[in-house]
């Protein structure tokens, strides 16, 4: 999400990933998107409330527990979610695949396990050297 919405607005940015290949299928993690991330995923790109909304899960009611340090339940509230407090949850797996429509498969490096960075003042463009554990190197302004 922070590569499309640094894109959105002229920033020529890529994502350097650790794993070895982009996240595809169920891994068992999720999120839950609240009102304001909505108007973030909105300001992005006009599509992507709605297809979050449209794989995603609306969270109508919620428990909330507080247990002691040794996990045994002192408290719980329980309550019904508003109209204007929309809650979506959905799969993380799911999410990238949606963010992956606006950021093109070629923005995407993966296998790039961070190893260091180096800034210099001989290149005021791309101050910033970025190195990787396989070798890869890049130039850039921002890290």
């Amino acid at each position: 999400a922070v590569c499309a919405a640094l894109r959105h607005r002229g920033v020529n940015a890529q994502i350097f990933e650790a794993a070895e290949s982009s996240l595809r299928g169920s891994t068992g993690t999720g999120i839950m998107i609240s009102p304001n991330g909505f108007l973030a995923l909105n300001s992005i790109d006009p599509r992507l409330p709605d297809a979050m909304r449209d794989v995603g899960r609306n969270i109508e009611r919620q428990r909330l527990r507080v247990t002691d340090p040794s996990g045994e339940v002192q408290k719980e509230f329980a309550f019904n979610m508003t109209s204007d407090a929309e809650q979506c949850n959905i799969g993380w797996s799911r999410a990238q695949e949606i963010l992956s429509e606006v950021v093109p498969d070629s923005l995407v490096h993966c296998s790039a396990r961070f190893e260091r960075y180096e800034k210099s003042d001989d290149d005021a463009d791309a101050p910033i050297t970025v190195f990787f554990e396989d070798g890869r190197s890049v130039r850039t302004s921002l890290l």
